[in-house]
């Protein structure tokens, strides 16, 4: 079970424009140690295919979370911004502080070769379409899950 969800959170990192992407459990018993403090940002609440208990990913920016760059911290307050205001199904707020985000986006495609989008932009689109076709009627609590549609 454990191989089969990296196998499809591989898969799924890269729909995101993500190099490394763990589970919330794999960074958690990661920071266990404490020669780690990892700076990471949450990416996605997702349902992978074969699980229906959903899977809240992480991309890890900074291995030493006190070394990393400001851009990089700046974009993992940024983007949890983002996330809470996406959630919260406030998307012109969203899609306002993801398209803050993109300049600080480390693997943005016009700055990096071999990337095709980066999580702003995937979560800027899906904003946008929930706009116009919300995930839940009007006063409705939504819970965040994105459910894969592909391995």
């Amino acid at each position: 079970d454990t191989v089969n969800l990296a196998a499809r959170l591989e898969s799924a990192a890269k729909q995101y424009g993500v190099f490394t992407m763990c589970s919330q459990e794999s960074l958690s018993l990661a920071s266990e140690d404490p020669d780690y403090s990892i700076l990471s940002r949450p990416i996605d609440r997702i349902r992978v295919m074969g699980k229906t208990e959903p899977v809240l990913t992480h991309e890890l920016l900074y291995f030493k979370k006190e070394e990393a760059p400001k851009e990089l911290i700046l974009l993992a307050e940024k983007f949890a911004e983002g996330k809470s205001a996406y959630e919260a199904t406030k998307w012109d707020e969203a899609i306002e502080i993801f398209e803050s985000c993109l300049d600080l986006e480390p693997h943005h495609p016009d700055r990096a070769g071999g990337c095709k989008t980066t999580p702003s932009h995937v979560f800027i689109e899906r904003a946008q379409a929930y706009k116009d076709n919300p995930p839940v009627a009007p006063g409705e609590k939504w819970d965040g899950v994105y459910t894969a549609t592909s391995k």
